[in-house]
């Protein structure tokens, strides 16, 4: 339907004032936009459907306008920040950004996340790393020490395998541990998980033990 087909007497405004919805409160200048765009409404016929003045459509259009324009330094600078350190979080940045820019308007921190989501910078959640997976269709060995408490050094020994994120990708820390001491004697940084590491620590831990009847 276009805007000639439509009218609106001004004598009868009150009846062809639309309803106002919640739901509209915050996108009815981009639905006036599309009314004029797409099917050629004038701006004084759609925004009378909405139950809006065309003085509040043009006042918002220059406080978007006005928006954007504190909004760029932001954006730039936030960008900026970005490229020199990727994995910096938005509480920080929100913080440098209030420092960078003490005398200006600065959104508040949910109100920064928000632009942030906005604008595509939320940092992406990392991928989830799996060291242990139980459900395989290998030998699962009993649990030969499930209630056994160590009475000495070097009586228990455990192990363990845990990943790092790092800017360059994922690498794996081995680890061999007293389980008495909770000293950890043997270890080995790895970029993948394959068993040679594992054993690479396990050296370690005997050699640091200084005994041969282990």
């Amino acid at each position: 339907m276009g805007a000639d087909a439509y009218s609106c007497p001004r004598d009868n405004d009150r009846d062809c004032r639309g309803t106002r919805h919640e739901g509209t409160k915050k996108i009815w200048g981009q639905v006036v936009d599309r009314l004029c765009e797409r099917d050629h409404y004038k701006v004084d016929v759609a925004c009378r459907l909405l139950g809006r003045t065309r003085q509040a459509y043009y006042k918002r259009r220059r406080d978007e306008e006005c928006s954007v324009n504190r909004l760029t330094p932001i954006i730039d600078t936030v960008r900026h920040i970005r490229e020199m350190d990727p994995g910096i979080g938005g509480y920080k940045l929100w913080l440098m950004i209030g420092r960078i820019y003490p005398d200006c308007w600065i959104p508040g921190r949910d109100s920064f996340f928000s632009i942030l989501r906005t604008f595509g910078l939320v940092l992406k959640r990392p991928r989830p790393r799996h060291t242990t997976n139980s459900n395989h269709r290998f030998h699962k060995y009993r649990n030969l020490v499930k209630d056994y408490i160590p009475m000495s050094p070097n009586s228990l020994w455990v192990s363990d395998i845990t990943y790092i994120d790092t800017d360059d990708g994922f690498c794996y820390l081995h680890l061999v541990t007293d389980a008495y001491s909770r000293k950890i004697i043997g270890w080995s940084l790895s970029p993948t998980l394959e068993a040679k590491y594992t054993l690479r620590a396990l050296r370690m831990a005997i050699e640091q033990t200084g005994r041969d009847d282990l």
